[in-house]
């Protein structure tokens, strides 16, 4: 089932669902980039391609991106790659709905 503002299932994350997560102490607030999908040859889940928001600063020319999160659904600036196999989710956002 995939209702806004509630727990989902690994199986019903779809490519631009905005989602909700713990890490460690942190909540990380992440759209999903492409649908999850088993590895046909292992037959595991594979790690999910997210964007999330982190801080960033700019040192002399270059810019950097900072680890620590920004709980925030706008100005997403980093690619994470993260196993949501065996984490709690919350769906913010349906992927259609944006």
């Amino acid at each position: 089932m995939r209702e806004i503002n509630s727990p989902i299932a690994w199986e019903d994350i779809r490519e631009g669902d905005e989602i909700l997560i713990a890490v460690y102490r942190e909540l990380r607030w992440l759209k999903v980039l492409v649908t999850p999908h088993v590895d046909k040859k292992t037959g595991k889940r594979k790690t999910v391609k997210c964007s999330a928001c982190v801080q960033s600063q700019y040192s002399g020319d270059r810019l950097y991106h900072w680890g620590k999160p920004i709980l925030s659904g706008e100005n997403h600036n980093k690619i994470q790659y993260h196993n949501l196999s065996s984490r709690d989710i919350w769906l913010i956002k349906k992927g259609d709905e944006i």
